[in-house]
């Protein structure tokens, strides 16, 4: 009975400790960010985590991509906060607002979510409408005042929050310098676990595997990973395994050739 109560206190234990996934998105707003976000997603419900941390630094991009991305959070059962860890420009605006909670840097800003080209020219109203309404949706979803987030998009005074500023009008939940910050506001003392989505992209580890995931990507998927920090530290990752497993090749060519003349002698 004894040893049962001390599994059965071990287990609550454990159970009581609260698990956060971060996904750190730190570039532009385009595919291979909605696929990075989407993915993340998934394995933070794969994980059974208790809170998502979107840890995001982007000057925005794509409206499509945005769109998906913030769809996908909206759909998400598992509480995403958002940590503005220094840029939330344009669509990384749109995305921070679909979010459950936003913590806020000290030095981060937030909003100017006006559309415009690749030139960086405004575009017509019938985009920034759209924008508009996707951006007030967005804020009724998550319980926001809509016309904040509307006046993200406006062309002749467009806003744009500092932490302080955007804890006054209800789009900040506080200032943190640190995931660790963000994390003690959520669990207080409590026992937490962070799991790492870049801690768990074990797929680009094998040369076969990053080769075949490469095959499979446009010329544009290939220029928007080139910029993605993740991949730069994955591909410094293939090259060493690719030389090491070059070298084991070489090595086990080698031991064949030393096997087959053994073999020889006794012919």
């Amino acid at each position: 009975l004894a040893l049962l109560c001390v599994f059965s206190l071990a287990y609550a234990a454990a159970d009581s400790t609260t698990v956060f996934y971060k996904i750190r998105l730190a570039q532009d707003i385009d595919k291979a960010a909605e696929r990075l976000v989407v993915k993340g997603l998934e394995k933070a419900h794969e994980a059974n985590a208790d809170y998502v941390i979107l840890d995001l630094d982007t000057y925005g991009g794509a409206v499509d991509a945005a769109d998906s991305i913030r769809s996908a959070i909206l759909r998400c059962e598992t509480p995403v906060l958002a940590y503005v860890n220094m840029q939330a420009a344009s669509a990384g605006a749109l995305i921070s607002i679909a979010c459950d909670s936003i913590y806020m840097k000290t030095g981060s800003s937030m909003g100017a979510a006006t559309v415009v080209d690749a030139s960086g020219a405004v575009m017509p109203d019938k985009y920034q409408s759209f924008m508009r309404g996707m951006m007030r949706a967005t804020a009724e979803a998550t319980g926001r005042d809509p016309h904040i987030a509307e006046s993200m998009v406006d062309t002749a005074n467009v806003l744009s929050m500092t932490p302080s500023e955007a804890i006054k009008v209800g789009y900040c939940n506080g200032v943190a310098e640190s995931e660790a910050e963000v994390i003690a506001k959520i669990v207080g003392d409590n026992t937490f676990t962070i799991k790492d989505m870049e801690d768990e992209m074990k797929y680009f580890q094998t040369p076969h595997r990053f080769l075949s995931v490469l095959e499979h990507m446009t010329e544009d998927e290939k220029l928007a990973l080139e910029r993605n920090p993740y991949y730069q530290k994955v591909k410094a990752q293939y090259m060493l395994l690719d030389e090491k497993y070059k070298r084991l090749k070489d090595e086990r060519d080698a031991m064949y050739v030393i096997i087959n003349d053994y073999v020889n002698m006794f012919n």
